[in-house]
């Protein structure tokens, strides 16, 4: 049996759903066998990725940073579960907060009816802010969320139709933020003729593929200076143009802090042409890089 002979294999490199793996964690015991025979007929192709298939493991429960499979074997978390548990899963405090506002409040939809717990969690961000200008908050479920609302706010308060965004930048898989910020070009496969010319995409200059030629702060500045002259004289004039969506620290594509002559250069334009900067910080943000937002490393 093809899924059998995968989790047996025990180092061999084997296909399963057309995507190649090397085994790392050994031997699978049955109960993870009958886990994964569930889930490839009743799960999407989707869920399989190459890094779901080589951890060859099911969870049967999580304590803090570790993962407790259904076999008895614990594992370190290192994914922070897409870095979302700065402090942990099941986290006391985190769980007796969230139990006491099932008991309070149950599912209340707050843009329908307005509850106390809305105004404490608005008042504590609005507390921690990264500036003065930031007045109102706008609560989503998720951070692509956060992102296709950030664009449109910015879009229609403009009135521009364009962003300048960056290749390789992670903003989420919704069909709208795939197109502000393509983390490959595989993943907008059959999409592409969805998204037009509304995003202007540009290198992000992480270290790894600067020119030779170029140190990171020349690369930088490359990429500001391709906007002043190429972007804006042949692509877009600056009243076109609404916003600049960038992350601080680029993750998804391997975590590459920017050289400050691209932060700096940002903030430049967005108050030289009026244009919303837009800091991606669902990865970066809440105390993941010393402060509590990533942007704030450059006193932005």
């Amino acid at each position: 049996m093809k899924l059998e002979m995968f989790y047996r294999c025990k180092g061999w490199k084997v296909s399963f759903f057309g995507v190649h793996v090397y085994m790392v964690y050994g031997e699978a015991g049955s109960e993870t066998l009958r886990y994964f025979e569930m889930a490839s007929k009743f799960l999407p192709k989707s869920i399989w990725t190459p890094e779901t298939i080589v951890t060859s493991f099911i969870v049967e429960k999580a304590e803090g940073s570790y993962l407790v499979d259904v076999e008895g074997r614990r594992f370190i978390d290192l994914t922070s579960q897409w870095s979302t548990n700065n402090v942990g899963n099941v986290n006391r405090e985190i769980l007796e907060a969230a139990i006491e506002g099932l008991k309070q409040y149950g599912f209340i939809i707050y843009s329908l009816n307005l509850h106390k717990a809305v105004f404490d969690l608005v008042t504590e961000l609005l507390r921690i802010r990264p500036s003065n200008n930031l007045t109102r908050v706008a609560l989503e479920l998720s951070g692509t969320g956060a992102v296709d609302a950030a664009v449109k706010f910015a879009v229609k308060v403009k009135k521009r139709p364009h962003i300048i965004s960056f290749l390789g930048q992670y903003h989420g898989y919704y069909t709208g933020t795939l197109g502000y910020g393509p983390e490959s070009a595989d993943a907008r496969r059959y999409f592409e003729n969805l998204y037009g010319n509304a995003a202007i995409l540009l290198p992000y200059p992480d270290s790894y593929r600067r020119p030779e030629y170029m140190n990171c702060e020349e690369w930088g500045k490359f990429i500001i200076d391709y906007i002043e002259e190429w972007v804006l004289k042949y692509q877009a004039p600056p009243d076109r143009i609404a916003a600049i969506l960038f992350e601080p620290i680029a993750c998804e594509a391997g975590v590459w802090i920017p050289p400050d002559s691209f932060i700096y250069g940002l903030k430049k334009l967005a108050g030289k042409y009026g244009w919303f900067l837009i800091a991606d910080e669902v990865m970066t943000g809440f105390g993941r890089t010393g402060k509590w937002f990533a942007i704030q490393n450059w006193n932005i």
